[in-house]
Parts: C-alpha cells; structure tokens; sequence
C-alpha cells in the first residue's frame, strides 16, 4: 500500500503565504545570478563577480530572516556543527599560510558559503519554495545551454563538430569562455531541478538539450563522462540491494571486474602514460601531493600554489607554462579538490571537509534508497552526490571551492537541497499529519486484512 504523500504537486491549489513568495523570488534571484554569470563574464569579468555574489549573499541573508523561526532539524544541526567544526580548524592553517591576507580572504569566502547552504537549505523545506527554486534551477540550466550552443555557432559557424575541431575550439577559449566549467555548472542545476520538480516529460526534453551540448558541443569530456559514470554508480548499487539474486549476483560480477580494471589500469601504467590520459593533470597531481608529504600537518595555506607551482611542475608544463596559462588558473589548480586540500590545509583542514564530503554521499545515499513519506527523487540527489564528488577529482571547484564561482555555488546548494529533504522529513515525522496518516494506514490495513482475498476482483 502507498504511504507517499507530496504537499509540491498540489501547492498552487492552496493558499501561498507572503513569506512563501517572498522566498520563491529569493531563491529564483540565486538561480537566475548564476545563469547570467558566464555570459557576463566574456563580456566583463569584474562584472560578472559584483553580479553574482552580492545577489546571492543578499538573498541568503533576507532568507535567513524570513525562515528563522523554523526550528532546526537534526539533519540541519549535523551541518551546522561539520561547518564549525571545519571552519574552526581551517583557522590554524589560516593563520599559518604563506600568503596570510590571501588565506584570510579565502577563509571569509568559505563562512559565507556555508551560511548560503545553510540558509537555503532551511528556505527550501518550503514546498513553494523547493518547486520554484526547481524550475528556476532548470531555467538556469537551460539558459547556460543555449548560451555554449551560441558560443559554438559564433566561433565554429554551422560545421559538424569532431573531436579534434573542439579541442581546438576548447582551448582557443580557456580563459574568455571556459566551457568546460560551463558545461559542469548547467549539469549540476539540472540535476538540481531533477530533484526537485516533476514535470517528468520537460525534464527529459531540458535533459537531452542540457547532456547534448555539455558533452559534444563544448570539447570538453568531463560533464559526460562523470555524468555516465554517476549514473552507472547509482544502477551498480540498486543492483547489489535488490532482493533477486540474479540481479545481486550480475551487480557483485560488474563490481569485480571494475575494481580488478581499475587497479590493473594504476598498477601497469607509468607516470608519462597517466600525465598523456589524465591531459597533464597527473603532473599537477604529484606536485600536490609533493607539497602536503612536506608539510603534512598545516599545509602551505589557501591559493598556495601561486607560490612555486610552475617551477615544481615536470614534464611539458614545467618546460612551456605559458600555453597552459598556469599563471592565469583559478584558485587551487591542482585540478583536483581533495589533493588540493591536502597540499594547503593539511590533516587538520582535510579531515573536516571530507567529513561533510562523506555527510553529502551518506544522506544522498539513504533519500536514495529509504523509504520517505515526503519525497521520491532520491536516485537523482546520489547521481548528483556522486557527480559533484567526481568533479573535485579533476578540478578544484565544489564544495571546498573559495572561488565563489558558480561551480562553488551549484556545489553548496545542491548540498543545501539534500540537507532540505532530510529536513522536510523530519519536520513531517514530528507533524500531526504524520500522526493522523499512521492511524488511517492502520486502520486501511486492517480493514484490508479482514476483507476476503477475492473481494475487489473483476
């Protein structure tokens, strides 16, 4: 027997409260700041960050008054005590940095994404809210979209994209129009959206617009491939819980041979062939990790890798820099937000971090595959989880990023979304909904038991 109940599908026949409306046109402020940051950005990058992030910050701040009287669930609380936690220990290498002012800088960045995702997750245990922000997230999704196909059209006109001509076409716009981090950011709002609204049919539609540029329009691998992996991780794990055998056993086979793949891959091939497969991010990789087994304990401090990052990187990038614009990268390029950590903060800032990287995969994990009386989009939070996690493993931004770029935004919210089901649940448990729903559940099912077994056929 059924025992969903969803308040978001039946919203608008119901009278909207002001604080509800208030709110749905906050977080659709936030969404639409992101949509416009990219193409603001090839036109003025200054621009683009004054845009962005007063918005965002203003709006989380008018949140934080509208929704303060709501009383903090245990979800919400676990959050709130990781983000201290971490922010309390990222003082001491704070404090320790080469580059003082800089890490100081960094260090505010990161308290004010946190009170983002705070606040936002709090905004969205409002059903109006959630649904708007959902739409407004698939907006912002669809927008970026059509803005990298119209990139595309301007620079390459109407010929056929292959591999080759966008490389070409990738790298000729690293730094006016980075696609790739376009094409991640308009994945992770639709994954967004995916949890958050159920127009089944748009969502497919916004979906093959959205996969379709960011994975062969822009020259850019990863969004696809992460995305593809993502999605394969979520299937492996309903697999191996499925209560057929067949479908465990098939699940425990393809997690065999992936792992035996995997640790082939790393065992028998070298340095040079993984700084070829990995487009000299292996090598940046190593200096990284170079840098944390010589200060194991407090890292270098935040951005420190302007300090001797070209001259410590081998190969092609340590001989020709300057076609790689290593200089000109965003905060931590490294490419990689885990050796990232480990190179500038340290044990002490790492540890806290991966804590709420672990809280993100664990919640998405169990919307996924418990059961909730409040919401059924649970595969799309871990594909999401899973996707944002991956990226960190190829670039520097997401939940740890202090770029306060919309990578770092997109990261924080979509944390902030999971945070909001667990919360909207809990909030239903302790409701006298939940209560009377028990008793009718009761009573239907024991009304169901003393009716004979043919009692309803044909």
């Amino acid at each position: 027997m059924d025992r969903y109940v969803s308040h978001a599908d039946t919203i608008f026949e119901n009278p909207v409260s002001p604080d509800s409306l208030i709110s749905a046109g906050l977080v659709a402020l936030i969404a639409f700041a992101i949509a416009a940051y990219w193409p603001l950005y090839a036109w003025n990058a200054g621009v683009s960050v004054l845009l962005l992030r007063p918005p965002i910050v203003g709006a989380a701040i008018l949140l934080a008054f509208i929704w303060y009287r709501q009383s903090a669930g245990r979800t919400e609380t676990t959050l709130l005590v990781l983000f201290s936690v971490q922010l309390a220990l990222l003082l001491v290498p704070t404090l320790l940095a080469t580059q003082p002012a800089v890490a100081r800088t960094d260090w505010f960045k990161l308290v004010l994404m946190s009170v983002i995702c705070l606040t936002v997750a709090r905004a969205l245990r409002d059903d109006f809210t959630s649904k708007w922000f959902g739409w407004s997230m698939l907006g912002a999704s669809f927008v970026m979209s059509v803005y990298m196909l119209n990139v595309y059209f301007q620079v390459m006109g109407a010929r056929i994209p292959t591999y080759e001509s966008l490389r070409v076409f990738k790298g000729a716009l690293i730094l006016s129009v980075p696609l790739n981090n376009i094409a991640m950011d308009a994945v992770v709002c639709y994954l967004a959206a995916a949890c958050l609204i159920h127009a089944k049919k748009l969502l497919v539609a916004v979906g093959i617009l959205v996969f379709f540029v960011a994975g062969l329009m822009t020259g850019s691998r990863t969004p696809l491939a992460i995305s593809s992996v993502a999605l394969f991780a979520v299937l492996l794990i309903g697999a191996l819980r499925s209560p057929k055998f067949n479908t465990r056993f098939v699940g425990w086979i393809a997690a065999a041979c992936l792992l035996s793949g995997l640790a082939a891959a790393l065992i028998y091939t070298d340095f040079r062939d993984m700084s070829r497969v990995t487009e000299g991010r292996w090598d940046l990789w190593y200096v990284a990790w170079q840098k944390f087994t010589e200060q194991p304990i407090f890292g270098y401090g935040f951005e420190s890798w302007h300090d001797d990052l070209a001259s410590r990187v081998p190969g092609v990038y340590g001989m020709n820099s300057g076609i790689y614009g290593i200089e000109h990268l965003d905060a931590g390029a490294y490419h990689n937000i885990y050796l990232t950590m480990l190179a500038e903060q340290g044990l002490v800032g790492s540890l806290p971090t991966l804590a709420i990287f672990w809280f993100l995969l664990a919640k998405s994990y169990g919307l996924a595959f418990r059961e909730f009386a409040t919401w059924r989009k649970g595969r799309w939070a871990l594909v999401g989880a899973i996707v944002i996690l991956l990226h960190g493993m190829v670039e520097a931004s997401g939940i740890f990023g202090y770029a306060s770029a919309p990578d770092d935004y997109c990261a924080m919210i979509f944390l902030a979304i999971v945070v909001s089901r667990y919360s909207r649940e809990e909030e239903y448990m302790l409701s006298e909904e939940w209560l009377l729903s028990e008793e009718q559940f009761a009573e239907e099912e024991q009304f169901a038991e003393a009716m004979p077994s043919g009692a309803f056929a044909d």
